[in-house]
């Protein structure tokens, strides 16, 4: 019988035999070994099934491939359980048949990237196998990768080192296994390929990842990997913490209380535009500290510059909860550059540092590290077809207008208070609802409840439907503008609508915080 794991490319199977078998349940085929192979994945479709010829891409458990995804110019691979049906997930996406001792350096290379790292870490793994039958039953070897991403968006090159494998023949496997449908961790593939990673690349601002290590987890000398340089102060010292918001370590940045203290990257170079540089920050101790962000350009001799900084940096931050702060800087032509961290608490207090990232302003992680939602192609993703409040309630439903990356939008609820706000009547029967949601910075337990009213329900029966936002740093502050960054997969929601009517509303709710609801569409 037909494997329901199978996959079909120009009429061939692709990833499988096309028969179930328990032996060999990936339908694995070494009978024509190559000595070389690659996948960039240049021509992923955006939320598709990626199918490659003599590659295996094959769904285990839970029905969930391996998926094209696009941002901006990127394009990669992603495996995750979000919003899928059931609670167990396991597939595979699986390199060519070879021979280990004619690919290069016995090694396969490869970029992963993850997203919702801190929150899904314990649900969702990604594993490395290499996999070779005998006798036609297949067995699997985990392989051990170093430096494993923790850090959301932020793409690592890593190696699958086979040298114990020389004189076989076999298979390296990405396995991704997930228990949840609602705290999905996702994983990210790129560049996979036979022999070491070439390194290089375009230049920064064009798809290179300029922090590779902003969750600090690699450590070499003592110092977290690219982040020592000129625009670290010599009087402070850099110490491996395991008191973090993610991931294994934090950066501890001490020295001589009696002046500032500064933590820099190494130089990197950027191309002419507008970026967003953050972090989260806590106080090593029971004195407060506080922390500025900003850069120093490097001169062609390689002189630093002076330092450019925000000026609302935060102050008094406390060591019971970590707080986030960004800084949005821009380049009027190519320039090299150090990131810096500045602790401007006088004297100096121990700051704890963890979860920096590089964007540029439109949200996208340098380097493709951020994944936004297919948008509908007549129109700009955050643009809503339904009509968004034009004035605000801030006495009864706690609702307010405000604008969103440059549209329309509704913001609901105030500190500590939950908001409502219902739509006009649609006007016409519609059957899909789709919409990005977010919640106030430092709000990840906020809930969001839409809800069909007046005719009509969501698929399955519900008229309601609640999700929990994810907090977003740049929704923040006072006045009525924001510039949401990054919009991510998790922050997008789309359902099937049936039996609405001209009259039917939507209507959203958040239960007790601030929410950001934009670029609303209805089909």
């Amino acid at each position: 019988m037909k494997s329901t794991t199978a996959a079909t490319l120009d009429g061939k199977d692709v990833g499988g035999s096309g028969e179930t078998d328990p032996d060999n349940p990936l339908g694995l085929d070494d009978s024509n070994p190559v000595n070389s192979f690659s996948a960039t994945f240049d021509d992923a479709v955006n939320n598709n099934d990626y199918l490659l010829a003599n590659w295996y891409n094959v769904a285990v458990t839970g029905g969930r491939r391996w998926q094209g995804k696009v941002f901006n110019a990127d394009k990669y691979i992603q495996a995750t359980s979000y919003n899928a049906s059931g609670s167990s997930f396991e597939c595979w996406f699986v390199t060519p048949a070879f021979k280990v001792d004619e690919i290069a350096d016995k090694t396969v290379s490869f970029k992963c990237a993850v997203y919702n790292y801190a929150t899904a870490a314990a649900n969702s793994n990604l594993e490395v196998y290499f996999l070779k039958l005998v006798n036609g039953k297949m067995e699997s070897n985990k392989l051990t990768i170093d430096g494993m991403p923790t850090t959301d968006n932020t793409w690592v090159s890593l190696e699958a080192k086979l040298d114990s494998y020389a004189g076989q023949t076999g298979f390296v496997g990405f396995k991704y296994t997930s228990t949840s449908s609602t705290e999905a961790l996702s994983y990210r593939l790129d560049d996979i390929q036979a022999g070491k990673g070439q390194g290089g690349g375009e230049t920064p601002g064009e798809g290179t990842e300029l922090l590779t290590n902003g969750g600090f987890e690699n450590w070499t000398d003592g110092y977290p990997v690219g982040w020592k340089s000129v625009s670290t102060a010599g009087n402070a010292t850099l110490e491996q913490s395991t008191d973090k918001r993610s991931g294994t370590y934090s950066v501890l940045v001490k020295g001589d209380p009696s002046s500032n203290k500064r933590l820099g990257s190494t130089e990197m170079t950027l191309k002419a535009g507008t970026y967003v540089f953050s972090a989260y920050f806590k106080a090593a101790t029971a004195d407060k500290a506080g922390a500025r962000l900003g850069y120093v350009p490097i001169g062609d001799d390689g002189t630093p510059g002076n330092y450019a900084y925000d000026a609302d940096y935060v102050n008094d931050i406390t060591n019971t909860d970590w707080v986030t702060k960004s800084y949005t800087f821009t380049l009027t032509g190519e320039q090299k550059i150090c990131l810096v961290v500045m602790n401007p608490k006088s004297p100096g207090k121990d700051l704890l540092i963890d979860d920096a990232s590089l964007k540029t302003e439109d949200g996208g992680i340098v380097g493709g590290g951020g994944v936004e939602p297919e948008p509908d192609p007549d129109l700009e993703p955050y643009e809503s077809d339904i009509v968004m409040p034009t004035t605000s309630d801030s006495k009864v439903d706690f609702y307010y207008n405000c604008t969103i990356n440059g549209f329309a939008s509704l913001k609901l609820g105030k500190n500590g208070t939950a908001g409502t706000w219902t739509s006009d009547a649609l006007g016409v029967v519609k059957t899909k609802l789709s919409f990005y949601s977010v919640a106030w910075t430092g709000k990840n337990d906020t809930s969001l409840t839409v809800e069909i009213v007046g005719g009509g329900t969501f698929e399955g029966g519900e008229v309601s439907k609640t999700v929990n936002l994810a907090a977003n740093t740049g929704f923040s502050g006072s006045g009525s503008t924001f510039t949401i960054v990054p919009v991510v997969d998790t922050d997008y929601h789309e359902y099937t609508l049936i039996g609405t009517t001209a009259n039917s509303k939507i209507k959203f709710s958040t239960d007790k915080e601030r929410g950001a609801v934009f670029g609303v569409k209805v089909k």
